[in-house]
């Protein structure tokens, strides 16, 4: 599947770039990435706060995930067996990432805080170095 695409509009759901979202007020619920959609690169809107359970999942094309401010919520198995997938950024903090979520990736590198206004300590970029992440500035 490349693309999702809704035949009904719904108040709850919408596809944004083929990507599958469940909006609550004005935040997004990222639901669903298509398994054989072939960004390599992809940016999520501002406002997504969750990425649901395998959402990514199974993904063979995706190298490197920019992930908004607003995100809180990284679920269980999220990125799993994304095999191509090697960095990630992050706008700010994650409150809660579930298990296994980057099972099966062959992530390297994470950027924490790249949305500008972030200040936490934890701001900087992490590479993968014999099995430790190491920030590395």
């Amino acid at each position: 599947m490349k693309k999702i695409g809704l035949i009904l509009l719904t108040a709850f759901y919408v596809s944004i770039d083929g990507v599958l979202f469940y909006r609550e007020n004005t935040s997004l619920l990222l639901m669903q990435y298509p398994s054989g959609k072939r960004d390599e690169i992809y940016t999520a809107p501002d406002g997504v706060v969750t990425i649901a359970f395998s959402a990514f999942k199974d993904n063979s094309h995706i190298v490197s995930a920019h992930l908004p401010r607003s995100l809180n919520v990284i679920g269980s198995l999220a990125f799993a067996d994304c095999q191509s997938l090697t960095s990630i950024s992050f706008g700010g903090d994650i409150e809660h990432t579930g298990i296994d979520a980057f099972e099966s990736t062959n992530l390297t590198k994470l950027m924490i805080g790249s949305d500008p206004e972030y200040q936490g300590e934890d701001k900087g970029t992490y590479l993968l170095i014999d099995g430790d992440w190491v920030k590395h500035d």
